[in-house]
């Protein structure tokens, strides 16, 4: 609930019909128990009184009561779209989001000018992303559209380019692409403290190999909110391409240190997915320090990340692979024989592993050996599983 709603107070369409509709009625300041009093009397403004009862229960989080009060405003003015903006926005509160594109749409029909509705059913249908009926492609193109029109009728609704964005990327393809890139910046330069603005920007310079642009972005990001893990893990994954071994060493042991502490900050998993599952990014991040540590021949430390990794994903045979080839770069470089016999012992071993592993895969460790490249793990997982949570974001 409280994802849910911090989901919605970042959201630029809010519910300003209700509040221009009721003030007229003069209920907008009245309390719970006002409004349950005032029911019982001879009034005319009776559905914007359900309204706000509805509004005050959803956001007490007693939603049956409000679907009530919603049901008893619709039955005494089925006509006003306003009432349909407020439910709306009281099923966005509980997590309903059919509902939310249901009665989005019906405003839409009534107020056919007016945004807000064209904001509910944008957010909502990325929300819906993982639904079987319908496809990925044809929700995230009814939400760009949706996103266009609300913006076009109120221009100051600028975090419209930010939810834009997420479903241009979910249409795929450079072209898309590139309209997303262009809409995280209209974001960046509306709001300047949209952290995922800039990360989902440098999300996508990255798939470009634009790293060193992606890595300005992520720093921006991370200036605003030092604890965002996505953009701490995109940014150490970038430094093996352009930043310094102290700097990608910092980086990881920042995330690492925050993932322990279990206080940090993510996309959500309440909002269309952006990142990997958190223990297999953390196994990643062991694994790029591990990859630097190994190019500054610090093996047994490079060992060590790369055994944590493997112990949080044990199935991954490349995680073996990358293993056995420190083992391997460590025997040739130490003079003690025993010690020499010992890590080509264990290189074999892992190399044993990492073949039964990947028996039947195409890919081998050199994407790890080479970078953790976001163009081959982080936008192909965005592409296939957004919308059903648990990754990101």
């Amino acid at each position: 609930m409280n994802k849910v709603f911090a989901a919605i107070t970042v959201f630029a369409f809010c519910i300003f019909s209700l509040s221009a509709y009721a003030e007229a009625k003069k209920v907008s300041d009245m309390s719970e128990d006002e409004i349950t009093a005032a029911l019982n009397t001879q009034r005319d403004d009776k559905d914007a009184l359900y309204l706000y009862r509805a509004l005050l229960y959803a956001k007490e989080g007693n939603f049956e009561a409000a679907y009530a009060d919603i049901a008893s405003s619709f039955i005494l003015n089925p006509s006003n779209g306003y009432a349909y903006s407020t439910a709306a926005y009281i099923y966005l509160l509980a997590g309903d989001h059919r509902k939310v594109v249901e009665c989005a749409e019906k405003e839409i029909e009534l107020l056919p000018n007016v945004p807000e509705g064209y904001g509910y059913k944008g957010m909502s249908l990325l929300f819906l992303i993982a639904d079987s009926q319908g496809s990925v492609k044809e929700k995230a193109l009814q939400s760009i559209q949706a996103f266009s029109r609300a913006m076009e009728l109120d221009s100051d609704s600028t975090r419209g380019y930010y939810w834009r964005g997420r479903a241009e990327i979910l249409m795929g393809g450079e072209e898309y692409l590139d309209l997303a890139l262009a809409d995280f910046r209209k974001d960046i330069q509306y709001n300047p403290q949209s952290y995922k603005g800039y990360y989902n920007a440098a999300a996508i310079l990255v798939h470009k190999e634009k790293y060193k642009e992606a890595v300005k972005m992520l720093s921006q990001s991370l200036a605003i909110k030092p604890d965002f893990l996505d953009a701490l893990y995109l940014r150490a994954d970038c430094g093996l391409f352009v930043g310094t071994a102290a700097e990608v060493e910092k980086d990881c042991a920042t995330y690492i240190s925050l993932a322990k502490t279990g206080k940090y900050t993510r996309l959500g998993t309440n909002q269309p997915a952006l990142c990997p599952s958190e223990t297999y990014e953390l196994a990643m991040i062991h694994t790029i320090r591990a990859v630097v540590y190994r190019m500054e021949h610090k093996f047994e430390e490079s060992i060590a990340d790369l055994s944590e990794a493997i112990r949080l994903q044990p199935e991954i045979g490349t995680l073996y692979g990358v293993r056995r080839s420190v083992y391997e770069s460590a025997a040739d470089q130490t003079k003690k024989a025993s010690l020499k016999r010992k890590y080509l012992k264990l290189a074999r071993r892992d190399d044993q592993m990492a073949k039964r592993l990947n028996a039947g895969k195409a890919k081998s460790e050199e994407s790890i050996l080479q970078g953790i490249k976001i163009g081959e793990n982080l936008l192909p997982t965005l592409l296939e599983t957004a919308g059903k949570g648990g990754m990101i974001k």
